[in-house]
């Protein structure tokens, strides 16, 4: 089961990596899983002339990821920076863009009921745009990192995935992914929503 043409290893899953005894996955291959996979991802398009989405007043409520501030201020700049203005018109490579909104969250927990044990191990996920009628499903939610909460690894996983975070949401130009559902390349423009811990 290791050979070749190993059922195991040609398996499509984000491949882990030990930093120094906590496991970690890339959220870049996080990102390509769920895209090539073809899973339900939230349907936020960005164009060139596409209406930037109103924020909602201090009375409405914000029901989905494009009415909220942080994320009208994010289509403005993709507008601005990779469409161009009237007068100063790029000349973008793709007509659309797909926006994938993440958030990672943090917490330990038991590996047993014995309280000398209480949140020995220590996890981290990511959510990658989960649909507006699914957004508490589990389907776009993926483990980034687990160990032991003593793990050396932690500071350097966390360092390690910032970094990574921060290269993929400062872009300004999309980056390609392969839909699965789709069955082509897609551009999309990547930001970090939430982080909760």
């Amino acid at each position: 089961s290791t050979g070749q043409h190993s059922m195991y290893n040609n398996l499509p899953c984000p491949p882990a990596e030990n930093i120094d005894g906590v496991a970690y996955v890339r959220p870049l291959a996080i990102i390509a899983f769920v895209m090539g996979m073809g899973i339900p991802i939230d349907d936020i398009m960005v164009t060139a002339d596409s209406p930037v989405h109103n924020q909602p007043q201090n009375s409405q409520r914000v029901h989905n990821v494009e009415e909220c501030q942080k994320a009208v201020e994010w289509f403005s700049d993709i507008q601005r920076k990779y469409y161009g203005t009237p007068n100063r018109p790029n000349m973008p490579k793709y007509p659309a863009g797909i926006c994938l909104h993440l958030s990672d969250w943090t917490d330990g927990f038991d590996s047993a009921k014995v309280k000398s044990n209480r949140s020995a191990i220590q996890m981290k996920t990511l959510t990658v745009s989960p649909p507006k009628h699914l957004v508490n499903a589990t389907d776009n939610t993926f483990a980034v990192a687990l160990g032991l909460k003593r793990a050396k690894g932690w500071k350097k996983v966390e360092g390690m995935f910032r970094e990574e975070v921060e290269r993929l949401t400062n872009s300004d130009e999309p980056i390609l992914f392969y839909h699965g559902g789709l069955q082509k390349m897609v551009p999309c423009f990547i930001k970090r929503f939430a982080v909760l811990s």
